[in-house]
């Protein structure tokens, strides 16, 4: 999936993903979903298109519910860095 969030891979592609990568999440469970969907959805936050940003940052509240870290949603976006 790491493939997926490089720069060469179309905006369209990482857009697409952004709006479904956390739905794997419960299927994959917390740890594997701490250990392999957490990075890719850091990595498509910090994205330079708005539209795939947008697409992440509405699945926020499904990310940090999956991985029981509501408390820690302003660490996330915290080591996004400015956007």
């Amino acid at each position: 999936m790491a493939e997926l969030t490089a720069v060469a891979c179309c905006r369209y592609v990482r857009s697409a993903l952004a709006s479904v990568v956390m739905e794997l999440a419960p299927v994959l469970g917390k740890a594997a979903t701490i250990e392999h969907l957490l990075p890719v959805f850091l990595a498509l936050l910090k994205d330079d298109f708005p539209d795939v940003r947008l697409n992440i940052i509405s699945k926020l509240e499904q990310a940090c519910r999956c991985t029981a870290m509501l408390p820690a949603t302003a660490d996330i976006i915290a080591k996004c860095g400015p956007v």
